[in-house]
Order: C-alpha cells, then structure tokens, then sequence
C-alpha cells in the first residue's frame, strides 16, 4: 500500500496515524499534524509525524487537505493547482455550513456552477435566501455569449424552482453587473454568510491549475462594513439587474442596449481603419 509522502503531508492537517503503541493492532488515530518527525521523502511504511500530547506515529490516509489552525475556528481554505475533485469538495463543504443566507460576488458564474450549490445545500435546511452577482457571459468580441446566457437562464430557473420547494422555501436571485466601469473596478470575489465574510473565487477556477486561498475577511469585527461596501454597493445599483421575473425584461433591454453601442463602436473603429 502506497502512504502519503513527505511532501503530501503538512503541519495542520488532519490525519490518520498509526501510533507507535498501536503498530500491528490495525487501530488509528485521527490528529492534526503538529510536527513533520521523518526527512525523507517518501517511506514505505508511512512518514513519521507528532500530532500532540507526544503521540508520535505513522501518517496511514490524509482527512483533510485544509490547514487547520486550532486557534481559528475558520481556516484558510487552499485551492491547489491538479486538484480538482478535492478543491470541488473543499468548496461545497464551505457552502454547505452557511447559514440563514449566501450572497455570492464571483466574477463569472456558469450554468454548471448552480449544480456545486444543489450539492452543498442538499442537507442544509438553514439557508433561506440565496443571492449571486456576476459580470455578464461576453465573447472575445464583447458582444454576448447567448449560449451560455441561456444556459444559465434554464439552470437558473430550475435551481430557483428546486429551492422553493425546500422546507423554508429558499428564494434565489441572480443579478448580472452590467456596467462595464463597475465590473472594471472588481477585482475580488465574496462570499457571505451570517456573520462572516470571506473571500471567495471564480468556480472554474476548480478545474484550472491555479493556486487560490480562502480565508476570512472580517476579522475586526466589521462583516457589515464589508457587506455593504463589498455586495450591496454594487447589488442595488441601477444597471444591476436580475434575470428573474419583473427584472427579465429590463435586462433584455439593457442587452439589447449594449449590443448597439457594441455594433455603434464597431462601426466607428471600421470607419478610423479605412481612413
């Protein structure tokens, strides 16, 4: 049987050991790593670590890639590059622990993301409201990706209509940020809970070979502060506009604006070149 490696294994993290007293018995002991004791890379029986209390033993299986600060009850959440089905699950167990509320900032949400939510909220009947704010799908071109946009609108509305079912029948909104100033000055993604803030990542970003962390934003005790200077200044904005009910047709006229002044620019460019 292969163990995790040296390398693998980090202070922090939650493991399984074999204890020096237990070896042969077949009996293990969950800790968290507080000391690496091995040097070498790789050892066929399992590399060496202390996990407190001076219970030394051999780590057998990893239980959690996140560090574990025993000091924090909220721990930096690392997304690491090749890891996509364990960043997936790092993120549906953050969401799936929110309460009464999850308010969502990504920089582009996709269709396929409504289906990490469906799985995260499968066993949390706490949460009674859901809201997402995104820059809107556009092409190369700058003009609309209508493929994805009308994905995103049938997913949309089965997620909403799933939710609504649920025991506190959870409303769902999403809100696309239209203006392109605004959506210019965002740079960071959030995502709130009750009474917590943290920084938050793009989904796709669970399939590409980035490095993110997810951590705590409000340790000073200002998660209003940032909800409303991080969500809310943006969510009530005038060219914010939500792709549910009443909402549906003041964004399909704000679309069909921007596609004009799209095809308007266009022309202008057209006509700079020729001269």
């Amino acid at each position: 049987m292969s163990y995790p490696t040296f390398e693998d294994v980090e202070e922090g993290m939650k493991v399984l050991v074999e204890l020096k007293n237990d070896r042969g018995t077949g009996k293990l002991t969950e800790g968290i790593v507080e000391e690496k004791i091995s040097t070498d890379d790789s050892d066929p029986s399992g590399i060496i670590v202390d996990i407190g209390n001076t219970r030394i033993g051999r780590v057998r299986e990893i239980l959690n890639y996140d560090f574990i600060d025993k000091n924090n009850s909220d721990p930096v959440i690392s997304i690491e590059p090749n890891q996509g089905i364990k960043n997936r699950t790092k993120v549906i167990k953050l969401l799936s622990e929110s309460e009464d509320f999850i308010y969502l900032l990504v920089g582009y949400w996709k269709y396929t993301h409504f289906e990490i939510l469906t799985e995260a909220l499968e066993n949390n009947d706490s949460v009674t409201e859901i809201k997402i704010m995104s820059i809107l799908p556009l092409m190369k071109d700058g003009s609309l990706d209508q493929k994805e946009f009308e994905k995103i609108e049938i997913y949309g509305k089965l997620f909403k209509e799933d939710m609504k079912k649920r025991i506190k029948k959870t409303s769902v909104n999403l809100k696309f940020l239209t203006e392109k100033k605004v959506g210019g000055e965002l740079h960071a993604r959030f995502y709130f809970t009750k009474n917590k803030a943290r920084n938050f990542i793009d989904l796709g970003i669970l399939q590409r070979n980035q490095r993110e962390d997810i951590c705590r934003v409000d340790k000073n005790g200002n998660f209003e502060k940032k909800l409303n200077d991080d969500f809310y200044k943006y969510w009530n904005q005038s060219n914010t506009i939500g792709i549910f009910g009443d909402e549906k047709l003041l964004l399909q006229k704000r679309l069909d604006e921007l596609e004009h002044n799209r095809l308007e620019q266009l022309k202008k460019e057209n006509k700079r070149t020729k001269k």
